[in-house]
């Protein structure tokens, strides 16, 4: 159950990460959003080329602006093959971000995420009518303990401003562009098999997995936030515009 919740908060955070860059994207202009996250893009783009090398594929060219970053050459070998290679070059971009997570949180957000790490994500579901609306409400809670943390922060600290921007950019960055989405949902998938079969074959391979899962569900709270407060911004913007007498975009 814990390895099926690690994989499901994790397809959580991305699709929110998902969400709310195509509503920035809306706003400002792809290449505005893509240099803002500059941390997050450059790392995303380094995991996919080193994806797509290790698999033994070449990159033709990278960019920052999605839609026009590195692609793969196929090179020789058949559909398996390409399969798989594209599956690990979609799985490299959100190992790198993940991995720059809690390299962020270890080395410059220790005293500014203490209480942020403090919320912890449900480890369990229940399918009942009540389980849900608890489920529902653990995620709210979660929500709402890791702004409030956040509001207490020492604003004066910049460790805590680089600390946060750097943790939005690498949250943002799990999401895979469009074209790689269903190779991120199945290299997922076969993740939470690989973590399965570890945890059957070594007994501690759980306990470091609830080790981690303080700074997954600070990366699924910062997504789930990012995407809430962007939504209430657009609701705002548009009440504006219909209150105006202008046409809703």
């Amino acid at each position: 159950m814990l390895i099926a919740m690690f994989v499901w908060w994790i397809v959580v955070a991305m699709l929110a990460a998902l969400a709310v860059l195509h509503l920035w994207r809306g706003v400002l202009s792809p290449r505005t959003v893509d240099i803002g996250l500059l941390p997050g893009t450059l790392t995303a783009r380094m995991g996919y080329a080193l994806g797509v090398l290790i698999t033994g594929g070449t990159v033709q060219r990278l960019s920052l602006v999605e839609g026009q970053e590195g692609q793969a050459e196929s090179g020789e070998g058949g559909s398996t093959v390409n399969w798989v290679r594209g599956t690990f070059a979609a799985l490299l971009p959100m190992l790198a971000c993940a991995a720059g997570i809690v390299v962020v949180v270890k080395w410059l957000g220790i005293a500014s995420a203490r209480a942020m790490l403090m919320q912890d994500a449900a480890a369990s579901f229940h399918f009942s009518l009540a389980g849900v609306w608890a489920f529902v409400r653990d995620t709210l809670d979660l929500m709402q303990g890791s702004l409030s943390a956040a509001l207490r922060s020492n604003p004066l600290d910049w460790r805590y401003w680089v600390f946060l921007y750097l943790l939005i950019c690498l949250a943002l960055r799990l999401a895979p562009s469009r074209a790689r989405l269903r190779p991120a949902l199945l290299a997922l998938l076969l993740t939470g098999i690989v973590l399965a079969v570890l945890e059957w074959a070594l007994p501690g391979a759980q306990a470091a997995l609830r080790r981690g899962w303080p700074v997954l569900s600070l990366v699924v709270a910062t997504n789930l936030l990012l995407l809430v407060l962007t939504l209430l911004a657009r609701g705002v913007v548009e009440l504006i515009r219909v209150l105006r007498g202008r046409p809703a975009a």
